[in-house]
């Protein structure tokens, strides 16, 4: 997920696009997908242990928040 992913509708209902990298939430990924502003530090080990997609998620989300808090990205 990142900010550039979420749009407003005309009805102001915010709606998620763009799922190129979707993945069943309990499997472990062993890919090094993702935007480099939002990647959790797990995905920079990806090579040796994989990583699972919802708490990745979540990172990114928290990413989110801080730019829409703070008006820059944390990092």
């Amino acid at each position: 997920m990142k900010l550039e992913n979420i749009l407003i509708g005309p009805d102001l209902k915010l709606k998620i696009a763009d799922f190129g990298f979707v993945h069943d939430s309990d499997q472990l990924v062993k890919k090094f997908i993702g935007t480099k502003e939002y990647m959790a530090p797990e995905i920079h080990t990806v090579d040796k242990c994989g990583f699972l997609g919802k708490p990745a998620d979540i990172f990114a989300v928290a990413v989110i928040y801080f730019i829409l808090v703070f008006g820059a990205p944390p990092f």
